[in-house]
């Protein structure tokens, strides 16, 4: 498995081809860094409960972080 830091080191072709070595927490990182993933597939639908529950827990995880200012999508 790839790290941010590592993933952010790659040239940008690299990046397009390493996007999915990353975390699922990770990725969303990296498309809030100037970096966007061009051609790479960002989200996978899924049917499974424990995935849909996640993603769930995740973007309220993000939404309090916009609220509490520790996020900026600007």
């Amino acid at each position: 498995m790839l790290t941010l830091k590592e993933f952010l080191r790659l040239s940008n072709e690299e990046k397009i081809r390493m996007y999915n070595q990353l975390r699922e927490e990770d990725r969303l990182l990296a498309r809030m860094s100037d970096w966007s993933p061009g051609g790479t597939i960002v989200l996978k639908e899924s049917n499974d409960p424990k995935v849909i529950q996640k993603q769930k827990e995740m973007m309220e995880q993000l939404k309090k972080d916009i609220e509490e200012g520790k996020v900026n999508l600007l």
